[in-house]
């Protein structure tokens, strides 16, 4: 089965060359729609050997992608953004996708580098990015395209499958001096959005968030304005929308005193509990307010559902988190949950899992040496009074969340 790899331009062509190298062998037809007044990235995709066009750029992502898919001939289409790259081992994975008789579509991960100085430091969410050619596979939205119809509606329509992969798609687009230049460009297609569709509490969100990355105090009033809106669904046993989990994760992250909404904690808990049991953001701020009110045995529960989560990738896909939530960070947070309960022997050998990780080893080994310390100090108290044998929570130095 053949695959068109349809390349986006929209923004920035710069790192258009280190996208089409990627994918030229798993593309049998290379494809490159350029967005805009950017001849360069036309040139270079023509001197690669793309099948490429330019076309006007009318603040809609979403007639680009769509005008990409239509002039795909393969069997399959894997599509991308120019400021996205396949990473190597991904290769041998989407040819055996395209194998696939029973599936419509495949979501593969992308993986958001945070910092340009750490390109290994990155976000996680996966994408359904990889899907047969159809007619009636179309898109709609100006900054953040969607399938209309939603390709899982087709694929219970024909009998077929949407499934995930290992593929992996690394994106940094929203790193280094660019970031800010991105945010403005996405709040503002996110701005005709609403024009567009008044009151989608997709966008509401979504530009809220993006308006308070890019430090504008008008993300607030989006914010409040979903948040009532998502207040009238508080009974409702299905979220609303998928963005509910980003609404309830940014209301979980403010203090009462900033946060003016008309939910109590116990009800962002619930809820998230509810629509979201798997989100792994949400567990991590759940297991972080608990720690903060010294519940640390609660905290510890959570903890240990979060590494239970990663290590069966069971964790809700639709949503970007820092992939160390469901790995170390979980792991070394729960070390000291162990600790402050004063299970000094289930600290020091959950500690121990992590002294050869590259990320956590550093605060594992000095947590086992604070671990070490306080058993000598309590061997010596228990010395001192044979009468008394209890074990004695740890008073001192507080060890907290690392992040």
């Amino acid at each position: 089965m053949s695959i068109s790899v349809c390349l986006i331009v929209h923004f920035d062509g710069l790192h258009l060359p280190r996208a089409m190298e990627s994918v030229k062998a798993v593309a049998d037809e290379l494809i490159v729609v350029v967005a805009g007044a950017d001849d360069a990235a036309l040139k270079a995709a023509t001197e690669f050997g793309a099948r490429a066009v330019q076309m006007p750029w009318n603040s809609d992502l979403s007639a680009v992608w769509n005008a990409a898919v239509d002039m795909a001939s393969g069997d399959w289409i894997l599509l991308m953004e120019s400021d996205e790259w396949l990473l190597p081992q991904s290769i041998m994975e989407i040819r055996r996708c395209a194998t696939a008789d029973d599936t419509l579509g495949f979501f593969i991960a992308r993986e958001d580098v945070l910092d340009e100085a750490q390109p290994d430091k990155v976000s996680l969410m996966w994408q359904l990015r990889m899907f047969r050619r159809r007619s009636d596979v179309r898109f709609v939205g100006r900054c953040h395209p969607d399938f209309s119809p939603p390709l899982p509606q087709i694929a219970q329509q024909i009998n077929k499958k949407i499934s995930p992969s290992a593929g992996v798609l690394r994106h940094d687009g929203y790193a280094g001096g660019q970031r800010l230049a991105r945010l403005r460009q996405e709040a503002a297609l996110l701005e005709l959005e609403l024009n567009d569709r008044p009151d989608r509490f997709y966008y509401l969100v979504e530009l809220g968030r993006t308006l308070l990355l890019l430090n504008d105090p008008r993300g607030h009033g989006h914010l409040r304005q979903a948040t009532e809106l998502l207040y009238n669904h508080r009974d409702d046993m299905v979220a609303p929308s998928v963005m509910a989990a980003a609404l309830l994760e940014h209301l979980m992250r403010l203090t009462p005193a900033v946060s003016h909404n008309r939910f109590s904690r116990s009800e962002l808990h619930a809820l998230a509990n509810r629509w979201f049991p798997n989100s792994a953001p949400l567990v991590w701020l759940e297991a972080q307010w608990y720690y903060d009110q010294e519940n640390f045995t609660q905290a510890a529960v959570l903890l240990n559902k979060l590494i239970d989560l990663g290590r069966q990738q069971a964790y809700d896909q639709s949503c970007s988190f820092d992939p160390r939530i469901v790995g170390d960070d979980a792991k070394l947070n729960l070390g000291v949950c162990y600790m402050r309960s004063a299970e000094l022997a289930k600290a020091e050998k959950q500690f121990g899992q992590l002294l050869e990780s590259p990320t956590a080893g550093a605060a594992a080994r000095e947590n086992i040496a604070i671990v070490r310390d306080l058993r000598r100090r309590i061997e010596q108290v228990q010395q001192r009074d044979k009468g008394d044998q209890r074990d004695t929570a740890y008073q001192g130095d507080e060890s907290g969340y690392i992040i």
